[in-house]
């Protein structure tokens, strides 16, 4: 039996629950106790279609992109989302600010923040950048996130410029870099 076809079983017998297993669990289960004998490669491409059935490729994902920042921005008051393609239409960067967490910087935040960019790794390299603050609690309060390019300058660069954009234009709060 081919790994799509296990891959379909897999699906109908785990879709939404258990997705965490390994393919070593999978080979144990007998293709989820059909009894089918498979090595540890056919599990792992079980596994991998069946993901790809649930979730299909990521490339159909990105087109998506636009209209989840527009419903961010829309449901979520003072929200600051900005999308940038590059010539060919293709994602570039990406960069997100909820209004909950810019009001709430601005009134209760301590007026220090932290940038840190954590690589991607798998199919699409890249940098997520996350910005934090300490409320007054002394807990860590999320401020704004974003994807860009591993270790290029004009990514963090375009990722601080709307991160200042986003503080300037909901709250007239200038922050300097």
């Amino acid at each position: 039996m081919s790994s799509k076809i296990l891959g379909r079983i897999f699906v109908k017998k785990y879709v939404g629950r258990n997705m965490e297993k390994t393919p070593k669990q999978i080979q144990e289960n007998r293709i989820i106790n059909h009894e089918l004998h498979v090595n540890y490669e056919l599990a792992r491409m079980v596994k991998g279609h069946a993901i790809s059935m649930l979730y299909r490729d990521g490339d159909s994902l990105f087109s998506k992109l636009p209209g989840y920042l527009y419903q961010l921005e829309t449901t979520n008051k003072g929200s600051y989302t900005k999308l940038l393609k590059d010539k060919n239409d293709v994602f570039k960067y990406v960069f997100f600010a909820l209004g909950a967490s810019i009001s709430g910087f601005t009134r209760y935040g301590r007026l220090v923040i932290v940038i840190d960019g954590i690589y991607l790794k798998g199919k699409y390299h890249g940098t997520l950048f996350v910005v934090v603050t300490q409320d007054g609690n002394g807990q860590f309060f999320p401020l704004a996130s974003g994807v860009g390019n591993v270790g290029c300058n004009e990514s963090w660069t375009w990722f601080l410029r709307c991160l200042r954009e986003a503080f300037w234009l909901s709250t007239g709060f200038d922050l300097r870099f």
